[in-house]
């Protein structure tokens, strides 16, 4: 039984070192889609730190942002306005973040 045993241990030692993977931390981020870039997690204070916001500007706190990819270019009004009237037109809700009203 004893051996059973040792048996049995040494094979979940060997499962377990396997299923490990090698280093604990994060995995590394999967490659940004073509014509995007990867932002990468950071933190920074946000908040009026000058004193000439409003009230509900403070306190000036740290904010904590995952990693995430953006476009490589800026998108234009017009090009926006072709997009969402696609968008419409196809059955798409893009909700109600519309430039310019």
């Amino acid at each position: 039984m004893a051996k059973r045993f040792s048996v049995f241990l040494v094979l979940m030692l060997l499962v377990s070192c396997i299923a490990t993977p090698a280093d604990s931390g994060t995995p590394p981020p999967a490659p940004s889609p073509p014509e995007m870039v990867l932002i990468p997690a950071g933190s920074f204070q946000m908040g009026d730190s000058f004193g000439e916001g409003w009230g509900d500007e403070l306190p000036v706190h740290t904010v904590a942002v995952s990693a995430f990819t953006m476009d490589r270019y800026e998108i234009t009004k017009p090009l926006w306005d072709e997009v969402a009237s696609w968008a419409t037109a196809n059955g798409y809700d893009i909700g109600v973040y519309r430039w310019g009203g």
